[in-house]
């Protein structure tokens, strides 16, 4: 199978590398020439998406085109060319139109009667701490937290583009759905762990949840996505706490670090069973494996490998794939030859979550006494 990525970010990565994963091969469209996806292509196209012949005769040569941006006017102009080449063009833009607003998707969980923080006003007659986040931006841009909640006031004034709930802090999870706008399965939930800026900076796969929290997730999923009636993916993160989950978002796209940790957890290829689910009727997921996964993204402090959210990862330019590396699984790392500098995304997978972890310190011992040897920019 041909497969389109149109964006080479995070989310291009995570599918691109998915997809090699699932034998096929990657086309990808992206005008930056130092995404961080490119090396993970078998062909890399440096165009524009108004260099508009151009871009349909790539089209006219796949099987599938998965958009991995989140500029809503070029997916519309996506959708447009596989309207005209009659390709398929993954991608719910009436799920990401409301997954894309927190002001919306926050409408429409009250709507479904999804657990939510509570609101604004709430937490100023009770006093308790509040964050505030873009409405239209993903992940920890943004994200402001007020212990305060009147503190956050003049702060809501100045942004009515922003969203102010309550700061609920305890264990964070998540979890993808894949739907074909009719039928919906669930898959693994994973555990989520943030650095100081809120940013994901390790994903545990599969989570170490209650039984019936699990159980509990998983209807909330259920009911979102046929409320949302998907056709393509999209993930929930929620917020534990006294026994509780709380929604805080949802995304209608390819997420990026999860899935990975869910493929060497369970063997499930979210990028093939995307495709697959909507391609052939009465399709089931079913997992290969049971292993526990830790991703930890990290980067080099001094003589120390520390860990660091995922954004770390896109301002690198084009990420190395490595197998076996330090004593990991598998790795995606900076190419010393273009970045002054050593970040990476380790991966580890072992029978047992506490063999996981040990793989994973005992492989960032390895590497930071290569590092003590050499100088980290000759490290591959």
């Amino acid at each position: 199978m041909n497969i389109l990525i149109i964006g080479g970010k995070l989310q291009g990565t995570e599918i691109a590398y998915l997809a090699n994963k699932a034998g096929w091969t990657v086309h990808l469209v992206d005008k930056n020439p130092m995404a961080a996806a490119i090396d993970l292509c078998d062909y890399y196209y440096k165009l524009d998406l108004f260099d508009t012949q151009k871009i349909l005769r790539i089209f006219k040569k796949v099987d599938v085109v998965i958009p991995a941006l989140e500029n809503t006017s070029c997916i519309a102009i996506i959708e447009r060319y596989g309207i005209m080449t009659n390709t398929i063009v993954l991608f719910d833009s009436h799920a990401f139109d409301i997954s894309s607003s927190k002001i919306k998707s926050n409408l429409f969980f009250r709507e479904i009667n999804i657990p939510m923080p509570r609101d604004f006003e709430e937490c100023l007659l009770n006093n308790l701490p509040v964050i505030v986040k873009p409405s239209d931006r993903s992940g920890s841009e943004g994200v402001q937290i007020f212990n305060n909640p009147a503190d956050a006031k003049s702060f809501i004034a100045e942004h009515p583009d922003y969203i102010c709930q309550q700061y609920v802090e305890g264990p964070s999870y998540s979890i993808e759905v894949i739907g074909n706008g009719k039928t919906f399965e669930s898959l693994v939930i994973t555990e989520i762990i943030v650095d100081e800026e809120c940013d994901c900076q390790c994903v545990i796969a599969p989570a170490r949840i209650d039984g019936k929290l699990e159980r509990a997730f998983h209807n909330i999923a259920t009911k979102i996505a046929g409320a949302l009636k998907i056709k393509g993916i999209f993930d929930i993160e929620v917020i534990e706490k006294n026994n509780r989950l709380y929604v805080l978002e949802i995304d209608a796209r390819m997420p990026s670090q999860t899935p990975i940790a869910v493929y060497f957890a369970t063997g499930i290829n979210m990028v093939k069973e995307m495709i697959l689910y909507n391609t052939i009727d009465n399709y089931r997921i079913c997992p290969s494996l049971s292993k526990y996964c830790i991703l930890q993204h990290v980067y080099l402090q001094g003589s120390k490998v520390r860990g660091k959210g995922e954004g770390i990862m896109s301002q690198v330019g084009p990420l190395l794939h490595k197998t076996d590396y330090f004593g990991v699984d598998e790795a995606l790392i900076s190419n010393p030859k273009i970045y002054n500098g050593f970040v990476a995304e380790l991966i580890v997978s072992s029978p047992t979550y506490n063999d996981a972890k040990y793989q994973l310190e005992h492989s960032i011992e390895k590497l930071e006494e290569k590092l003590m040897e050499v100088e980290y920019d000759a490290i591959e």
